[in-house]
């Protein structure tokens, strides 16, 4: 099976049951440009899921041909869905939604939170002020998580502001953002609750983050807690 680099060694696999680029065509998009795009579906057996949680479209969107996307990956016993379009249904599987796909323009406010494991909060050095207003509608208001996935840029005129260098990331050479740019922005958002990194500067394999294994189990546990309790009430135990 072909397996993002990024996730080797980690307890996700990844699902991309789309054939070629994903047409949100969103700014700095990675998918598009590396890793699948142009290829065959990536649709692993259940062999290769065994005991593992199956990432579904870490490229591409969940909301593109989701008919087939949902039929595709209906088999895997654990999964959850990647979108950066507001539709949250996925037949009760857990989602998590790119709230700024286009990064520095708007983000998108969902009021129900129903089915969202995460948001993911596309981050740089000059959207601070979205990410405050996101932390709050989201981590305090609605207790859903949110994650900062730090961009990496193609070229140099996409950076309006200091703390970026040139390096490899995984595969390829990115403008990326610096440790010290990094600890700036994070240092000004902390202390927040239900607040999460993609990576670090210094090492963004999933093996070594975690963080959206953690939060799928933290979903999971707490859709099935909620389902017991309705239970009791239905029943006169509470």
């Amino acid at each position: 099976m072909k397996q993002n680099p990024k996730m080797v060694g980690s307890n996700l696999v990844d699902c991309v049951p789309q054939h070629g680029p994903c047409p949100n065509n969103c700014d700095q998009c990675f998918y598009n440009n590396w890793f699948y795009a142009g290829d065959e579906p990536v649709v692993p057996t259940l062999e290769e899921v065994k005991g593992k949680i199956v990432r579904v479209n870490s490229g591409n969107d969940s909301n593109n041909q989701k008919e087939l996307v949902l039929e595709t990956t209906r088999q895997y016993p654990r999964r959850f869905y990647n979108t950066s379009v507001p539709d949250l249904d996925f037949e009760d599987e857990p989602v998590v939604l790119t709230i700024n796909p286009r990064q520095d323009d708007c983000w998108t406010a969902v009021d129900d939170p129903r089915g969202l494991m995460s948001v993911r909060f596309r981050a740089n050095t000059w959207n601070l002020g979205m990410a405050h207003d996101a932390i709050k509608h989201y981590c305090y208001e609605r207790n859903v998580p949110l994650v900062m996935t730090f961009m990496r840029y193609y070229d140099k005129e996409g950076i309006q502001a200091s703390g970026y260098e040139f390096r490899k990331h995984i595969d390829h050479d990115y403008w990326d953002i610096t440790q010290e740019g990094f600890d700036s922005v994070m240092n000004a958002l902390l202390p927040a609750r239900l607040l999460f990194t993609c990576g670090t500067p210094e090492n963004s394999y999933c093996r070594d983050c975690g963080v959206c294994e953690t939060l799928y189990w933290r979903y999971m546990c707490n859709e099935r807690r909620a389902g017991e309790l309705l239970e009791d009430m239905k029943n006169g135990r509470s």
